[in-house]
């Protein structure tokens, strides 16, 4: 997918409603992804007011809703779709950890195109490659992700 899409909600305002989850509901069913990315929603120790940000609480629950419901024959109009996996990332059970050692610089250049999120961003290039992306030994750099193997049990 080339495109990205925007549901125009307000940074730090959004609330969880029916509408935010059939919004992403109906593009789970649109675009068919074999895997979902997003933040984990069991992360609830509420130890890093970034990591924790409102949104990002939010949002994971509705996806991890929204991954429900889209394979559900019965939850919401069209066919439904069931996803493979769900890869969440800023989790306190990371079970994977995907070697990205020579991806890092491009990571990190990717984020500084978030210009309106990072007022200093070498405070937070310095905080990405000494402690977010070295949670494990395996490798220099790496991303932790708790991964969910979704079931298909009816």
């Amino acid at each position: 997918m080339k495109e990205v899409i925007f549901l125009n909600y307000t940074d730090g305002f959004l609330n969880y409603t029916e509408k935010l989850r059939g919004e992403i509901v109906e593009l789970l069913k649109k675009y068919k992804p074999e895997l979902v990315f997003s933040f984990d929603p069991a992360n609830r120790e509420f130890d890093d007011l970034n990591l924790l940000h409102r949104d990002h609480r939010i949002l994971s629950e509705a996806v991890f809703d929204a991954c429900f419901a889209a394979k559900n024959l019965h939850m919401y109009p069209g066919e439904h779709h069931k996803i493979k996996k769900i890869y969440f990332f800023g989790t306190h059970k990371p079970n994977h950890f995907e070697d990205i050692t020579e991806q890092i610089d491009l990571k990190l250049e990717l984020l500084a195109c978030h210009k309106s999120q990072f007022t200093d961003f070498s405070k937070v290039k310095s905080f990405v490659k000494d402690n977010i992306s070295r949670q494990t030994d395996l490798y220099e750099y790496s991303e932790a992700f708790r991964i969910l193997e979704v079931k298909q049990i009816t």
